[in-house]
């Protein structure tokens, strides 16, 4: 998987599967640092305000954000 933020804004990634489909996700909120996990998908991230969260990588419809903070 090839994961690229976009140079325009910090909260749109884009991933490129095995099958060379790309697929776009938004996150809810500005990050400065992401992971994509290697064993599930998730894309953990931290917002500026340094919060850590998780995304779970779905479908971009239903991609919601989890606080890990709480």
């Amino acid at each position: 998987v090839l994961v690229s933020m976009s140079k325009y804004d910090s909260q749109t990634f884009s991933f490129i599967g095995e099958d060379f489909q790309e697929v776009f996700y938004t996150l809810p909120e500005p990050c400065c640092n992401a992971e994509l996990n290697p064993q599930k998908p998730l894309l953990h991230y931290q917002t500026h305000q340094g919060l850590l969260k998780t995304m779970p990588l779905k479908g971009n419809d239903d991609a919601i954000s989890l606080d890990l903070n709480a």
